[in-house]
């Protein structure tokens, strides 16, 4: 039964100990939470530390530091309940710890380039602008070789890492310069003539004017954007400033005076161009003629064959050449295969070309083309596309072509093809004094 003074008013007096006893619990244990909470964020504070740090990253560690603590004690009640105030409060504990790792890691690099420094490895115009931006704090996009990655500029970046062009990538590199520019003239000129094999061999130089020199020199500009070449001139430039110049520094720069004579060799880029001349200055070429078809007629004059020696099947000779790879053996360009225009004899090399330049309008040199077969038994004229070092990237179709594009043309007379037939079946009896052929009937 419910006691009647319950139902009383002011008649009962209610005993309030019990509920200050609960009220002093709550506020104790408020209290308690709030300095758990405190300690909490001291303790994460005093686990963040700037020891060890690059001294231009320590101020503005700091003031993300002081941000984060000053957010953490506003919003403690909030990153006490959890969820997402407190995955952001520990990202930004996070964030702080990578700084610092970062920084230390950065200090590490900036010790080894010191060393770098008194070994006297850092180029000035390689690695100054590296240097510059390494200069900069870590909260500074400039800071970073990648920003978007935070990928920041590593030793490997520094020109002492860089390697040089070797013989191979240098001539790749003249032979791109060069490309498209025909000699003036031929100089030296000699002549030999094998009776034997009934050729005719000549040699000279190629001559080049000193504006054709001043042209193709401008290509040399292309080192600016490969810190390998343009290292491998700048160490040429330093062979100058030896108390003995090398011989080579000696050439260059004399090769530069001849196309440039109110000018010094004073900078990678010259003498880059330098190189350019010089090869220029010593290029040889050889032309080898052979008497049209003549091992064939002797060989059927001797055999008592007869053959119509007034045509000459080039077509066949173009299909008989092995086939060459653009590229290195196991490497896309390398499944990549053709005959060698540059491989192929004189006539059928000038026809290939004179095709070429018809379709398309301007000037190959028999370097930049190939025939290909392709799976459909049909051949094809194409172009070797090269970078602008001139290293092979791929092939671009020309035109396809047939026998007729290369055979149809008249190579000899009537009477000429006569004359040959007629010798033909003649007796081979030896060589004159000139090492022409002598036959009897």
């Amino acid at each position: 039964m419910v006691p009647r003074e319950v139902y009383t008013l002011g008649a009962v007096q209610f005993n309030t100990q019990p509920l200050a006893r609960l009220q002093g619990e709550l506020l104790a244990k408020k209290a308690a939470k709030e300095e758990a909470l405190d300690k909490y964020f001291n303790d994460l504070k005093g686990k963040i530390t700037s020891a060890g740090m690059r001294s231009i990253d320590v101020k503005p560690f700091n003031e993300k530091l002081k941000n984060w603590i000053s957010q953490g004690i506003a919003n403690k009640s909030e990153i006490a309940k959890g969820g997402v105030a407190y995955q952001n409060h520990l990202e930004g504990y996070n964030s702080l710890v990578s700084d610092v790792e970062l920084s230390k890691q950065e200090q590490k690099k900036d010790d080894e380039i010191a060393k770098l420094r008194f070994e006297d490895k850092i180029d000035e115009d390689l690695d100054f602008p590296i240097i510059q931006k390494r200069s900069k704090s870590i909260y500074d996009p400039e800071f970073y070789k990648n920003y978007q990655t935070r990928q920041p500029y590593s030793i490997g970046d520094f020109s002492a890492n860089i390697p040089t062009w070797d013989v191979s990538k240098r001539k790749q590199f003249v032979d791109f310069a060069l490309s498209g520019i025909k000699p003036a003239g031929k100089s030296e000129e000699t002549e030999t003539y094998d009776p034997k094999a009934m050729a005719t061999t000549k040699v000279f130089d190629k001559f080049f004017t000193p504006q054709q020199m001043v042209d193709a020199s401008k290509k040399a500009v292309a080192i600016l954007s490969d810190e390998s070449g343009f290292k491998t001139y700048k160490n040429i430039l330093k062979e100058g400033e030896q108390k003995i110049p090398s011989d080579q520094f000696i050439q260059y720069a004399t090769a530069y005076s001849k196309a440039f004579p109110n000018d010094i060799m004073n900078t990678p880029l010259k003498v880059a161009q330098a190189e350019i001349i010089s090869s220029m200055a010593g290029l040889k070429e050889t032309e080898s003629k052979t008497i049209p078809n003549m091992a064939a007629r002797i060989s059927a004059a001797k055999t008592n064959k007869t053959e119509d020696e007034g045509f000459i099947d080039y077509w066949a000779q173009i299909k008989s050449r092995p086939e060459k790879s653009i590229g290195e053996k196991g490497t896309e360009l390398g499944r990549i295969k053709g005959v060698l225009v540059e491989s192929l004899t004189a006539i059928p090399k000038q026809r290939i070309i004179d095709i070429a330049n018809k379709i398309k309008g301007r000037t190959f040199s028999d370097e930049e083309l190939i025939i290909q077969t392709l799976p459909n038994g049909v051949t094809r004229i194409a172009e070797v596309v090269r970078d602008k070092f001139g290293v092979p990237r791929g092939v671009e179709e020309v035109t396809k072509i047939q026998s007729e594009d290369i055979n149809i043309e008249p190579q000899i007379d009537v009477k000429a093809k006569r004359g040959a037939v007629r010798k033909s079946r003649q007796t081979y009896i030896g060589l004159d004094e000139d090492g022409n052929p002598i036959f009897e009937d």
